[in-house]
């Protein structure tokens, strides 16, 4: 759940009552202290290169919390069974607030669902728990009912539950804003921008993801086998260009929805200083305005006249696209599109797939990005240094 972290040796402790997770004082904010209760005696260093912020802290403690309500099944023959269902219990405890216990409900009937299907199909669900509700029919009897996997769309339409787990609404949730910046995929801005407040939603899409919303922001998503949590502003604080906000964003947002698109793509910025270099490392056609005496491509001319040189201005739906393209998507420090769907010269002898290859090289000239078809996300700075990764 912390990308790009690794885990230290346990270090011995002297005798004293102390907080079961901590800063490390001389980690600079880059490194937690985990203990398994207040009066242990050993403690384990959890670091990255980027901080830790107050939900990575919320985080640990609920693990704490969640390995300290299963450690007696530690050694029992059921231990392993009690082990595969701790992560659940650990996003119910880090975002369920007081609605922990019909989190736990959902997410445990969505795990049993992702691994099933409805009439051949795979299944697709919402639901939404509202604290501040009261409901009347149990969402456990509901779920009996043939007809329960087809109830929502996972997108926009919600099953909305108390903190009782009893049924409330089933709810159309609002068309998103088209001004506000949004922590979240941008097919699920509807259900996100729901989850306001104590509000929590929770989506199962065809891909067998299961996506937990928190203050209209992906928090947690499962998927590829594992539970990934989501530090928006500790990443965009690793993107460390573009410098301007706006363009950060939009990049980040773009990010976030190629990843669970599972489309894959190439994204890299370039400082204005290395634009001549950029013209050495991609064919000419590719690029939206190529240096004199060319003259711009069939896709030059498309994208200058029909979508816009603006990245930040683009639709994220158009932006998305573009990446889908076999190729790089590239931009300048302020945004301006540069080439897209470039197909970039890398050394001989480069490891790894060519969207990883493409990535590392163009890192050079500023920062390179790689998602994966799996929707993972690793940002490079000067090549092989990786600043983020993420999904």
């Amino acid at each position: 759940m912390f990308p790009g972290a690794s885990l230290g040796p346990g270090t011995r402790l002297r005798p004293r009552v102390r907080q079961t997770v901590s800063y490390s004082k001389a980690g600079g904010g880059s490194q937690l202290l985990l203990r398994p209760d207040s009066k242990a005696s050993f403690e384990f260093a959890i670091s990255r290169s980027q901080k830790f912020g107050q939900v990575d802290l919320d985080l640990a403690r609920a693990f704490v919390r969640g390995a300290a309500d299963v450690a007696d099944a530690i050694g029992k023959p059921f231990e392993a069974e009690v082990l595969r269902n701790l992560p659940l219990r650990v996003v119910a405890l880090a975002a369920g607030g007081t609605g922990q216990a019909a989190l736990l409900a959902v997410l445990e009937k969505f795990s049993a669902w992702a691994a099933s299907q409805y009439e051949g199909r795979p299944i697709v669900a919402a639901v939404g728990i509202d604290p501040s509700t009261n409901g009347t029919v149990p969402i456990a009897s509901v779920w009996e009912q043939a007809y329960a996997p087809v109830l929502t769309n996972g997108l926009d339409t919600i099953l909305v539950v108390d903190a009782s787990s009893k049924v409330v609404e089933l709810l159309a949730a609002p068309m998103p804003s088209e001004v506000a910046p949004s922590f979240s995929p941008s097919r699920y801005r509807s259900i996100a921008e729901w989850a306001t407040g104590e509000r929590i939603a929770v989506s199962l899409n065809r891909n067998g993801e299961i996506l937990v919303f928190h203050r209209q922001s992906l928090r947690f998503a499962l998927r590829a086998g594992g539970w990934h949590h989501f530090t928006h502003e500790a990443t965009l604080n690793a993107i460390h260009m573009p410098h301007k906000k706006a363009v950060k964003q939009a990049l980040y947002e773009t990010l976030l929805d190629v990843s669970f698109a599972r489309s894959g793509g190439c994204l890299a910025v370039v400082y204005r200083a290395n634009d001549d270099k950029l013209a050495d490392m991609v064919y000419p056609d590719d690029l939206i305005a190529p240096p004199a005496p060319a003259i711009p491509s069939t896709k030059g001319k498309l994208i200058s006249s029909a979508v816009g040189r603006d990245f930040t201005q683009l639709d994220r739906r158009v932006r998305a696209e573009l990446l889908a393209l076999d190729g790089a998507t590239i931009i300048d420090h302020l945004g301006a599109l540069l080439a897209v769907g470039a197909i970039v010269q890398i050394q001989a002898g480069s490891t790894g797939g060519g969207r990883l290859a493409a990535a590392k090289t163009l890192a050079g000239l500023g920062l390179g990005v790689k998602i994966s078809q799996d929707g993972q996300v690793r940002g490079f700075d000067s090549g092989t240094n990786e600043v983020f990764t993420f999904g």
